[in-house]
């Protein structure tokens, strides 16, 4: 297999993990391919860097801290961006984004529905363990269950 094709399907698969998981909690990993070897602490370093920085801090005000797939202008979820969790149980959560255009957008789950702090016209919508949001055809952002109830 071609290594970029190698490195992009690994890189998916991580980033994936990573929405749920924060990155000093990988387990140990190093790739094994004739062409590529990369220890898990390069490994680490380098998924790291191309994350943005998380603004929000667990203790200070949140229960959690997580990176979401999210886009600005399209649908394809290609973005990562830093969040902050409260929790109030019974699936109740407010989950604020920092989107990468800058704009800060605090969502709230309440009862089985999704409201926003953001000004605008607001689409979402449930798949199995994840809820897809949208706002003005312009902000959009997968948060998983596991992020509103914990897990």
């Amino acid at each position: 297999m071609n290594n970029s094709i190698y490195f992009f399907l690994l890189s998916a698969f991580i980033g994936l993990f990573m929405s749920f998981k924060p990155a000093n909690n990988l387990k140990a990993l190093t790739i094994q391919n004739p062409d590529v070897n990369i220890s898990e602490e390069k490994f680490t370093q380098n998924l790291i860097a191309d994350l943005p920085k998380n603004p929000y801090k667990i203790g200070d005000y949140y229960n959690a801290t997580a990176y979401f797939k999210c886009s600005v202008g399209d649908t394809n979820h290609g973005q990562q961006c830093p969040g902050g969790i409260v929790r109030r149980g019974n699936g109740n959560a407010s989950v604020v984004v920092l989107y990468p255009n800058g704009y800060e957008v605090q969502y709230d789950f309440k009862n089985g529905n999704v409201t926003s702090t953001y000004n605008g016209d607001l689409n979402w919508g449930k798949s199995d363990d994840e809820w897809y949001i949208g706002i003005d055809n312009k902000l959009f952002i997968i948060i998983p269950d596991a992020a509103v109830y914990g897990g």
